[in-house]
């Protein structure tokens, strides 16, 4: 399973650059961190890796169809979690914004049933099933996001910034639930400004700064590099044996 991004770029209006000149490729069983500061063309690959945007030059294909071909089939397999949960809650109670996904997907009935309280148990959210979505904490409202996103069971999991906004419990459990995707041989991509996450859970490393990608390595040949780290505006790790690494220091 292989998601590839080739020679993308893409401009906002305002003539801001988003991403230049972007190759990369994302791969099954794998989880990659796209490391950078603010405004540095983190969501807009992502947003152009889940086909959300269309890049202005150059193709995302899944398993070598481009993405625009695929359509609802891609759709339905790709769960995309945007940084503001606010961005990506629909509906007015908790139960039916969950229940979103699946349904679209033409699921009903039990089944439906089934896929809401799977995702709300492994998030721990089943206590706010029945509670408004506007009501809810930003915590609380990231969850039944993530929550959404388990219920239609993808196989591309794309997150922006996925424990910003949580509390420890919570961002435990995110970390699990990534840690599960990459044993299922899921297609993971996540954003970042830590480095600490990034050594806890990244397989690769692909370091951003104005749209361009410094540097794309494992993340042992990286993750180090106190200096490159600087260079593009993000904190070295604070202590380099806080987390098992997921790849051999070479």
């Amino acid at each position: 399973m292989k998601l590839k991004i080739e020679d993308v770029s893409f401009t906002y209006p305002t003539g801001q650059i988003g991403v230049s000149d972007i190759n990369l490729e994302f791969r099954g069983g794998e989880v990659s961190a796209i490391l950078g500061s603010n405004g540095s063309g983190k969501t807009t690959l992502i947003l152009i890796s889940a086909g959300l945007i269309k890049p202005q030059k150059g193709n995302v294909t899944f398993n070598g169809e481009k993405l625009e071909k695929l359509g609802s089939k891609f759709r339905s397999i790709c769960g995309f979690l945007f940084q503001h949960p606010e961005d990506q809650l629909i509906e007015p109670l908790v139960w039916e914004d969950i229940a979103l996904g699946p349904k679209q997907n033409g699921f009903s009935g039990g089944e439906l049933e089934e896929k809401v309280l799977m995702a709300a148990e492994r998030i721990g959210i089943k206590h706010l099933l029945n509670r408004r979505t506007h009501r809810l904490s930003e915590g609380e409202k990231k969850k039944v996001a993530i929550a959404g996103l388990l219920a239609i069971e993808p196989r591309i999991l794309i997150l922006d910034e996925p424990i910003a906004g949580l509390d420890l419990k919570g961002e435990e459990k995110v970390i699990e639930i990534i840690e599960e995707f990459r044993e299922r041989g899921s297609i993971v991509v996540f954003t970042t400004q830590s480095s600490d996450l990034t050594a806890a859970l990244a397989d690769k490393v692909i370091l951003l700064s104005k749209g361009k990608t410094v540097a794309e390595a494992e993340t042992s040949r990286i993750i180090f590099r106190s200096d490159l780290l600087v260079s593009i505006g993000v904190k070295p790790l604070k202590n380099i044996w806080s987390y098992p690494l997921k790849t051999k220091i070479s």
